[in-house]
């Protein structure tokens, strides 16, 4: 017989789970809906050369693609590039800023591990429209209420703008494509520091951990060999041997300034300036309040491009406290590895998570929209992994289960069948979750049924009381147990639910 098996990549939810997780869905959505966002909703397959208009043909690699009525298609990977196509597309017709949501499954191809999955859940908002500081702070806040509003206060917020890279960078005449590439190798920077952070803090490493280690040192070890062979010396304990791999421990803690210097190698040997190199690095690591970031901040960036930026960046801040969030972390590092932003950028960690703690991303994007051939839109957004927010709220707090019926209707005798269905339909008109009776139990596993799945209240049908017009009612948590005329069940029990004494 075959035997069949879950989707690598992908998870089943259970009936508590899916009520733990509409629990949660609901709290997204109403946050969301009270700062003015509606919801839309897109195909989860586009055309393969919308999702690679900008990213290129190697983005491939992670993407389910298929081929229908000879055209590509590919599943959804994330969800900002349909809301460009239906604005590009003339479908939003809404007043502008354009404030829309979304909610629902994306796909990856890549490496199932823990927390990160093939087939997830984005809950996301895109403000589009409005070049102000105050929709950035909008965007951020509405982060920081959501998971707020779901039970998850032991966040971290960092917020930062990627155009300060940019200005750096600028004034040494790179363009837009270098421009991305040494941003993304920032990012790489920043990841690895925080991904050594937490393996630093663990008592011996796990399979997960060795191989991330050595995934970087083969990397680097790579990258050291080409710029040695192209007669550029990696001097010192920066340079990377063929026995690192003999004893991965003693890298945690020295891998990110190793994964620094060749990079600060590499870019120097392309032809930029130390000096520019140096700023870029120095500039990474800068974090912390607001009212010690900014002072330092504007002495470091004196004079050049991304003055501009930082200036940005502070009435985003000043907007954001005016919002009422003020637990947040200035990162200038932040660079988040997407090359479509343009300014503005943060991100929600939750500690609690471990490795996988990022739950949310975002920023500005004000050139995307353009590039897939709309009008100029000045834009700002992110994406929740939704998945990743359940989980936290598990941590920190159970999610209630609503009961699965409020009235389970049991029977003495096969031949009252029908009289429970007219009494179920009645009690559901009345906005309660009803079940019957249909596996020919006995009394007594009726009611270790009813009891099983929690039902609140249990009405009892027997001949004799049916001709006198009443039921049994069971309240199932106090064990009490009464005669109840028929046309009063609903009132009887409308009034016990509400606690309110008959």
């Amino acid at each position: 017989m075959v035997e069949f098996s879950l989707p690598r990549g992908t998870m089943d939810f259970l009936p508590e789970e899916m009520a733990q997780r509409r629990y949660v869905e609901d709290i997204v959505r109403k946050t969301f809906e009270s700062f003015g966002f509606q919801e839309v909703q897109t195909p989860i397959f586009e055309e393969f050369a919308l999702l690679a208009a900008r990213s290129g043909e190697e983005i491939r690699e992670g993407m389910f693609t298929f081929m229908a009525d000879e055209v590509e298609y590919a599943l959804r990977p994330e969800v900002t590039a349909a809301v460009c196509r239906m604005i590009v597309t003339g479908k939003i017709a809404l007043p502008k800023p354009y404030k829309v949501y979304y909610l629902g499954p994306c796909f990856r191809y890549e490496e199932p591990q823990a927390g990160r999955y093939r087939q997830f859940w984005q809950a996301g908002i895109e403000l589009m429209g409005s070049q102000s500081p105050v929709a950035d702070a909008e965007v951020i806040c509405v982060g920081a209420k959501t998971l707020e509003n779901v039970g998850i206060t032991p966040y971290r917020l960092k917020v930062g703008n990627i155009g300060i890279f940019r200005g750096i960078l600028e004034d040494v005449g790179l363009d837009l494509e270098d421009q991305n590439r040494i941003i993304g190798n920032i990012d790489g920077i920043m990841s690895n520091r925080e991904k050594c952070a937490l393996i630093a803090e663990k008592k011996e490493l796990g399979i997960d951990d060795q191989n991330y280690i050595k995934t970087y040192l083969n990397l680097l070890y790579d990258m050291q060999m080409g710029l040695i062979n192209e007669g550029i010396e990696v001097v010192g304990e920066y340079e990377i041997l063929p026995s690192a791999l003999e004893n991965l421990s003693l890298w945690v803690d020295t891998l990110p300034t190793v994964m620094e210097q060749t990079y600060r190698a590499a870019w120097i040997a392309e032809g930029m300036p130390e000096k520019t190199v140096d700023l870029l690095l120095e500039v990474s690591r800068v974090s912390g309040a607001r009212s010690d970031v900014m002072p330092r901040a504007q002495v470091l960036l004196k004079g050049s491009a991304a003055e501009t930026p930082l200036q940005e960046l502070d009435k985003v801040l000043s907007n954001l406290e005016a919002f009422g969030v003020t637990n947040y972390e200035v990162v200038l590092g932040v660079a988040r590895g997407l090359d479509y932003y343009t300014g503005t950028v943060f991100e929600f960690d939750v500690p609690l998570l471990g490795a996988q703690k990022q739950v949310c991303g975002g920023g500005r994007y004000d050139r995307l929209v353009e590039e897939f051939g709309g009008p100029p839109t000045p834009a700002t957004g992110y994406a929740f992994g939704f998945d990743r927010i359940v989980l936290s709220r598990l941590l920190v707090k159970e999610i209630p289960v609503p009961r699965k019926v409020d009235v389970f209707i049991a029977v003495v005798d096969e031949s009252l069948g029908q009289n429970a269905i007219q009494i179920s339909q009645g009690l559901r008109e009345r906005g309660y979750k009803v079940e019957i009776e249909m596996t020919q139990r006995d009394l007594k596993g009726q009611l270790g049924y009813a009891s099983e799945i929690k039902a609140k209240y249990c009405v009892i049908l027997g001949p004799r009381e049916l001709r006198e017009g009443k039921v049994m009612l069971k309240n199932l948590d106090t064990e009490e147990q009464a005669a109840v005329l028929l046309g009063e069940l609903t009132e009887v029990i409308g009034k016990e639910k509400a606690g309110i004494e008959d």
